[in-house]
């Protein structure tokens, strides 16, 4: 029953989650996202805006398809600097998170995607924070934001 919900999550995420080779569908969620993300991008470019995304499946790796790859790949082709984009995964140590988060309190990093265990309760980001999007709500009710 725990394997059918799962891949039930991640092809109502994105199908390419259970099949790498199926096509990536126009009308996922991810791609909703992706839009919604970048026209916020876009409307709040004068005030430099903040979002977060929260993706707990698909965390990035370097020799499988993720959907933290395929967001940021998609976000710069939507014309979104590499350099405004950060995922948590990439800063381990407390002092790199607090740059990270130093970045994004100062519009510096205007998107960053993380699971909702390394970037939940405690993450201090939200002076400019103007968006949160959930890909995968979580299952545990103190996670829920």
């Amino acid at each position: 029953m725990l394997k059918v919900t799962t891949d039930g999550i991640k092809i109502g995420l994105d199908q390419r989650l259970i099949n790498p080779l199926l096509p990536d569908e126009p009308n996922t969620k991810i791609n909703m996202c992706v839009n919604n993300v970048t026209d916020i991008w876009k409307k709040t470019a004068d005030e430099r805006l903040t979002q977060v995304i929260f993706c707990d499946y698909s965390t990035p790796k370097k020799d499988a398809f993720n959907l933290y790859d395929d967001v940021k790949s998609k976000l710069i082709a939507n014309g979104i600097p590499v350099n405004e984009i950060a995922f948590i995964h990439d800063y381990e140590k407390p002092q790199d998170k607090e740059r990270l988060f130093d970045k994004v309190r100062n519009g510096e990093i205007r998107i960053v995607l993380g699971s909702t265990q390394k970037m939940g309760a405690g993450t201090n980001i939200q002076n400019k924070l103007y968006a949160m999007h959930h890909l995968d709500a979580p299952w545990v009710r103190l996670e829920v934001a």
